[in-house]
Protein backbone atom coordinates (compact mmCIF):
# COMPACT_ATOMS: atom_id res chain seq x y z
CA UNK A 1 0.00 0.00 0.00
CA UNK A 2 1.31 3.08 -1.07
CA UNK A 3 0.76 6.75 0.23
CA UNK A 4 -0.56 9.29 -1.93
CA UNK A 5 0.86 12.79 -1.08
CA UNK A 6 -1.30 16.28 -1.19
CA UNK A 7 0.64 17.31 -4.37
CA UNK A 8 -0.16 13.89 -6.11
CA UNK A 9 -3.75 13.85 -5.63
CA UNK A 10 -6.00 13.49 -9.10
CA UNK A 11 -8.27 16.93 -7.96
CA UNK A 12 -5.14 18.60 -7.42
CA UNK A 13 -3.68 18.00 -10.28
CA UNK A 14 -6.50 18.82 -12.27
CA UNK A 15 -7.22 21.98 -9.98
CA UNK A 16 -3.93 23.39 -11.06
CA UNK A 17 -4.21 22.30 -15.10
CA UNK A 18 -7.72 24.07 -15.15
CA UNK A 19 -5.58 26.99 -13.26
CA UNK A 20 -2.81 26.87 -15.83
CA UNK A 21 -5.30 26.56 -18.41
CA UNK A 22 -7.08 29.87 -17.56
CA UNK A 23 -3.87 31.87 -17.08
CA UNK A 24 -3.31 30.82 -20.47
CA UNK A 25 -5.87 31.85 -21.57
CA UNK A 26 -6.40 35.33 -19.98
CA UNK A 27 -2.66 35.81 -21.06
CA UNK A 28 -3.92 35.09 -24.75
CA UNK A 29 -6.75 37.69 -24.57
CA UNK A 30 -4.56 40.43 -23.07
CA UNK A 31 -2.53 39.99 -25.87
CA UNK A 32 -5.44 39.57 -28.26
CA UNK A 33 -6.76 43.33 -26.47
CA UNK A 34 -5.63 46.43 -28.83
CA UNK A 35 -2.91 48.47 -27.61
CA UNK A 36 -4.07 51.74 -28.51
CA UNK A 37 -8.12 52.23 -26.79
CA UNK A 38 -10.61 54.82 -28.44
CA UNK A 39 -10.79 57.96 -26.40
CA UNK A 40 -14.57 57.98 -27.45
CA UNK A 41 -16.41 57.36 -24.32
CA UNK A 42 -18.66 53.97 -24.91
CA UNK A 43 -22.47 54.60 -24.21
CA UNK A 44 -24.81 51.98 -25.16
CA UNK A 45 -23.23 48.77 -26.82
CA UNK A 46 -25.88 48.69 -29.43
CA UNK A 47 -24.96 51.52 -31.24
CA UNK A 48 -22.57 51.77 -33.70
CA UNK A 49 -19.53 53.96 -33.78
CA UNK A 50 -20.89 56.61 -36.12
CA UNK A 51 -24.13 56.10 -33.72
CA UNK A 52 -22.15 56.90 -30.94
CA UNK A 53 -20.78 60.26 -32.20
CA UNK A 54 -23.85 61.34 -33.31
CA UNK A 55 -24.90 60.99 -29.95
CA UNK A 56 -22.17 62.79 -28.30
CA UNK A 57 -22.67 66.35 -30.39
CA UNK A 58 -26.79 65.37 -29.38
CA UNK A 59 -26.06 65.07 -25.66
CA UNK A 60 -23.79 68.05 -25.99
CA UNK A 61 -26.74 70.04 -27.07
CA UNK A 62 -29.82 68.75 -25.01
CA UNK A 63 -26.78 69.14 -22.00
CA UNK A 64 -27.26 73.15 -23.13
CA UNK A 65 -30.75 72.99 -23.77
CA UNK A 66 -31.51 70.92 -20.39
CA UNK A 67 -29.96 74.03 -18.57
CA UNK A 68 -31.22 76.86 -20.22
CA UNK A 69 -28.02 77.49 -21.74
CA UNK A 70 -28.86 77.12 -25.13
CA UNK A 71 -32.85 78.84 -26.09
CA UNK A 72 -34.64 78.73 -29.51
CA UNK A 73 -32.71 80.96 -31.58
CA UNK A 74 -33.70 84.20 -32.92
CA UNK A 75 -33.31 86.67 -35.19
CA UNK A 76 -31.47 85.85 -38.39
CA UNK A 77 -30.93 82.32 -37.04
CA UNK A 78 -34.79 82.03 -36.10
CA UNK A 79 -35.37 83.07 -39.85
CA UNK A 80 -33.05 80.94 -41.69
CA UNK A 81 -34.36 77.52 -40.04
CA UNK A 82 -37.70 78.26 -40.19
CA UNK A 83 -37.24 78.66 -43.52
CA UNK A 84 -35.46 75.35 -44.27
CA UNK A 85 -38.08 73.27 -41.93
CA UNK A 86 -41.36 75.07 -43.50
CA UNK A 87 -40.92 75.50 -47.17
CA UNK A 88 -41.90 73.72 -49.24
CA UNK A 89 -42.47 70.89 -46.72
CA UNK A 90 -45.02 72.04 -44.59
CA UNK A 91 -47.03 74.30 -46.97
CA UNK A 92 -47.61 70.27 -48.76
CA UNK A 93 -48.40 68.90 -45.86
CA UNK A 94 -51.24 71.59 -44.41
CA UNK A 95 -52.70 71.58 -47.99
CA UNK A 96 -52.55 67.27 -47.95
CA UNK A 97 -54.03 67.70 -44.14
CA UNK A 98 -56.35 69.91 -45.47
CA UNK A 99 -58.06 68.18 -48.68
CA UNK A 100 -57.79 64.61 -46.76
CA UNK A 101 -60.13 66.60 -44.00
CA UNK A 102 -62.74 67.97 -46.33
CA UNK A 103 -62.60 64.83 -48.17
CA UNK A 104 -63.42 62.61 -45.03
CA UNK A 105 -66.13 64.95 -43.90
CA UNK A 106 -67.66 65.35 -47.14
CA UNK A 107 -66.55 62.03 -48.87
CA UNK A 108 -68.93 59.51 -47.20
CA UNK A 109 -72.00 62.23 -46.97
CA UNK A 110 -71.66 62.76 -51.01
CA UNK A 111 -71.45 58.76 -52.04
CA UNK A 112 -74.42 58.26 -49.77
CA UNK A 113 -76.36 60.43 -51.16
CA UNK A 114 -75.62 59.08 -54.71
CA UNK A 115 -76.47 55.90 -53.63
CA UNK A 116 -80.10 56.83 -52.79
CA UNK A 117 -80.22 58.60 -55.96
CA UNK A 118 -79.25 55.86 -57.58
CA UNK A 119 -81.37 53.08 -55.46
CA UNK A 120 -84.43 55.85 -56.26
CA UNK A 121 -84.26 55.98 -59.53
CA UNK A 122 -84.00 52.17 -60.54
CA UNK A 123 -87.15 52.09 -58.23
CA UNK A 124 -88.79 54.45 -60.58
CA UNK A 125 -87.87 52.77 -63.64
CA UNK A 126 -88.86 49.66 -62.46
CA UNK A 127 -92.53 51.12 -61.20
CA UNK A 128 -92.40 52.38 -64.66
CA UNK A 129 -92.39 48.88 -66.43
CA UNK A 130 -94.82 47.90 -63.98
CA UNK A 131 -97.29 49.95 -64.77
CA UNK A 132 -96.66 49.47 -68.73
CA UNK A 133 -97.28 46.05 -68.07
CA UNK A 134 -100.43 46.41 -66.86
CA UNK A 135 -101.61 49.00 -69.13
CA UNK A 136 -100.82 46.51 -72.11
CA UNK A 137 -103.47 43.80 -70.49
CA UNK A 138 -106.07 46.44 -70.61
CA UNK A 139 -108.14 47.41 -73.29
CA UNK A 140 -107.18 49.41 -75.90
CA UNK A 141 -109.03 52.32 -74.91
CA UNK A 142 -106.36 52.80 -72.25
CA UNK A 143 -103.16 52.39 -74.13
CA UNK A 144 -102.95 55.55 -74.84
CA UNK A 145 -102.98 56.90 -71.02
CA UNK A 146 -99.26 57.84 -69.57
CA UNK A 147 -98.90 55.75 -66.32
CA UNK A 148 -97.82 58.34 -63.62
CA UNK A 149 -94.58 58.29 -62.30
CA UNK A 150 -93.90 58.50 -58.40
CA UNK A 151 -91.25 61.16 -58.37
CA UNK A 152 -91.44 61.75 -54.63
CA UNK A 153 -87.86 62.46 -53.42
CA UNK A 154 -86.04 60.34 -51.16
CA UNK A 155 -84.52 62.48 -48.46
CA UNK A 156 -80.94 63.19 -47.96
CA UNK A 157 -78.55 61.53 -46.06
CA UNK A 158 -77.73 63.40 -42.74
CA UNK A 159 -75.35 62.59 -39.98
CA UNK A 160 -76.97 62.62 -36.01
CA UNK A 161 -75.48 65.32 -33.85
CA UNK A 162 -73.70 62.53 -31.67
CA UNK A 163 -72.09 61.07 -35.00
CA UNK A 164 -70.83 64.33 -36.43
CA UNK A 165 -68.99 65.11 -33.24
CA UNK A 166 -67.24 62.11 -33.15
CA UNK A 167 -66.67 61.80 -36.62
CA UNK A 168 -65.51 65.57 -36.93
CA UNK A 169 -63.12 64.44 -34.25
CA UNK A 170 -61.70 61.35 -35.65
CA UNK A 171 -61.44 63.13 -39.30
CA UNK A 172 -59.34 65.71 -37.73
CA UNK A 173 -56.96 63.51 -35.89
CA UNK A 174 -56.39 61.32 -38.95
CA UNK A 175 -56.27 64.19 -41.59
CA UNK A 176 -53.30 66.41 -38.94
CA UNK A 177 -51.87 62.91 -39.20
CA UNK A 178 -51.71 62.68 -42.47
CA UNK A 179 -50.64 66.63 -42.75
CA UNK A 180 -47.72 65.81 -40.83
CA UNK A 181 -46.57 62.55 -41.87
CA UNK A 182 -46.79 64.61 -45.38
CA UNK A 183 -44.66 67.46 -44.28
CA UNK A 184 -42.10 65.01 -43.39
CA UNK A 185 -41.95 63.38 -46.29
CA UNK A 186 -41.60 66.74 -48.26
CA UNK A 187 -39.19 68.55 -45.97
CA UNK A 188 -35.47 69.15 -47.89
CA UNK A 189 -33.94 67.42 -44.98
CA UNK A 190 -30.40 68.08 -46.82
CA UNK A 191 -31.55 71.90 -47.33
CA UNK A 192 -31.96 72.03 -43.53
CA UNK A 193 -28.81 70.55 -42.33
CA UNK A 194 -26.82 72.65 -45.03
CA UNK A 195 -28.53 75.70 -43.36
CA UNK A 196 -28.07 74.33 -39.83
CA UNK A 197 -24.54 73.82 -40.84
CA UNK A 198 -23.59 77.32 -42.13
CA UNK A 199 -24.97 79.14 -38.83
CA UNK A 200 -21.61 79.97 -37.85
CA UNK A 201 -20.88 81.98 -41.60
CA UNK A 202 -23.93 84.72 -40.75
CA UNK A 203 -22.70 87.53 -39.95
CA UNK A 204 -23.30 89.94 -36.43
CA UNK A 205 -24.00 88.02 -33.45
CA UNK A 206 -24.78 84.14 -33.32
CA UNK A 207 -26.10 82.23 -29.95
CA UNK A 208 -25.82 78.77 -31.73
CA UNK A 209 -22.43 79.17 -32.61
CA UNK A 210 -21.66 80.75 -29.51
CA UNK A 211 -22.92 78.28 -27.24
CA UNK A 212 -22.03 75.09 -29.30
CA UNK A 213 -18.61 76.09 -31.35
CA UNK A 214 -16.16 75.32 -28.71
CA UNK A 215 -17.50 72.31 -27.46
CA UNK A 216 -18.50 70.64 -31.17
CA UNK A 217 -14.43 71.51 -32.08
CA UNK A 218 -13.14 69.98 -28.71
CA UNK A 219 -15.49 66.53 -29.31
CA UNK A 220 -14.35 66.79 -33.29
CA UNK A 221 -10.60 67.05 -32.41
CA UNK A 222 -9.56 65.56 -30.06
CA UNK A 223 -12.64 62.90 -28.98
CA UNK A 224 -13.14 61.44 -32.68
CA UNK A 225 -10.18 59.94 -34.27
CA UNK A 226 -9.39 61.71 -37.51
CA UNK A 227 -9.95 59.09 -39.67
CA UNK A 228 -13.54 58.29 -38.83
CA UNK A 229 -14.54 61.37 -40.86
CA UNK A 230 -13.38 59.68 -44.36
CA UNK A 231 -14.67 56.33 -42.91
CA UNK A 232 -18.35 57.65 -42.46
CA UNK A 233 -20.13 60.03 -44.63
CA UNK A 234 -23.78 59.90 -43.59
CA UNK A 235 -25.84 62.74 -44.09
CA UNK A 236 -25.90 64.14 -40.41
CA UNK A 237 -21.81 63.10 -40.04
CA UNK A 238 -21.59 65.41 -42.83
CA UNK A 239 -23.44 68.24 -41.61
CA UNK A 240 -21.96 67.77 -38.03
CA UNK A 241 -18.66 68.05 -39.75
CA UNK A 242 -19.38 71.37 -41.64
CA UNK A 243 -20.48 73.02 -39.33
CA UNK A 244 -17.51 72.46 -36.96
CA UNK A 245 -15.53 73.87 -40.35
CA UNK A 246 -17.43 76.93 -40.53
CA UNK A 247 -16.73 76.94 -36.46
CA UNK A 248 -13.05 76.64 -36.81
CA UNK A 249 -13.53 79.75 -40.37
CA UNK A 250 -15.89 81.99 -37.88
CA UNK A 251 -13.17 82.11 -35.16
CA UNK A 252 -10.51 82.59 -37.35
CA UNK A 253 -12.45 85.42 -38.99
CA UNK A 254 -12.90 87.13 -35.61
CA UNK A 255 -9.37 87.29 -34.87
CA UNK A 256 -8.80 88.81 -37.98
CA UNK A 257 -11.35 91.62 -37.02
CA UNK A 258 -10.14 91.97 -33.55
CA UNK A 259 -5.98 92.37 -34.83
CA UNK A 260 -7.80 95.16 -37.01
CA UNK A 261 -9.26 96.54 -34.40
CA UNK A 262 -6.17 96.52 -32.50
CA UNK A 263 -7.16 94.15 -29.96
CA UNK A 264 -5.57 90.98 -28.52
CA UNK A 265 -7.84 87.35 -28.19
CA UNK A 266 -8.51 87.34 -24.88
CA UNK A 267 -7.09 88.68 -21.63
CA UNK A 268 -4.25 87.72 -20.61
CA UNK A 269 -2.79 86.25 -23.33
CA UNK A 270 -5.19 83.40 -23.78
CA UNK A 271 -6.75 82.82 -27.33
CA UNK A 272 -10.47 83.41 -25.84
CA UNK A 273 -12.03 84.98 -29.13
CA UNK A 274 -15.03 87.00 -27.08
CA UNK A 275 -17.76 86.47 -29.65
CA UNK A 276 -17.50 89.54 -31.12
CA UNK A 277 -20.54 90.14 -33.45
CA UNK A 278 -19.34 90.18 -37.11
CA UNK A 279 -19.85 93.31 -39.65
CA UNK A 280 -20.22 90.92 -42.59
CA UNK A 281 -20.63 87.00 -43.49
CA UNK A 282 -17.75 84.87 -43.13
CA UNK A 283 -15.39 85.15 -46.41
CA UNK A 284 -15.30 81.83 -47.66
CA UNK A 285 -11.59 82.10 -48.77
CA UNK A 286 -10.67 83.56 -45.21
CA UNK A 287 -8.32 80.26 -44.53
CA UNK A 288 -6.59 81.08 -48.20
CA UNK A 289 -4.59 84.41 -46.20
CA UNK A 290 -1.42 84.21 -46.08
CA UNK A 291 -0.92 85.50 -42.57
CA UNK A 292 -4.05 83.98 -40.98
CA UNK A 293 -2.15 81.92 -38.28
CA UNK A 294 -0.95 85.52 -37.46
CA UNK A 295 -4.21 86.83 -36.17
CA UNK A 296 -3.86 85.61 -32.92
Amino acid sequence: QHSMSSSDHPSNYNNEMSNTKHASSSSNEEDEEPTKKSRFPPFDNSLSQDEKVVKAFVDTIQFKLDHHILKAPKGKERKLLQDAVFFPGFYIGAIAGVATFVLLRRGPIYVMNRMNASNNINNQVKAQTQAQQLLKNKSSSLVSQTPKTNHTKKPEFKEGPIMKVVGTIFDGILSSMIGLAVWTVSTDKQKVFTTAADIPLIEGRSEISNILCDDFINIYRNDVRPNFWKEYTDDSLTAISRFVHNCEKRHLYQRKIKREMGLRSGFGGTKSFDNIDLPSPVPDDIEDFDDANDWD
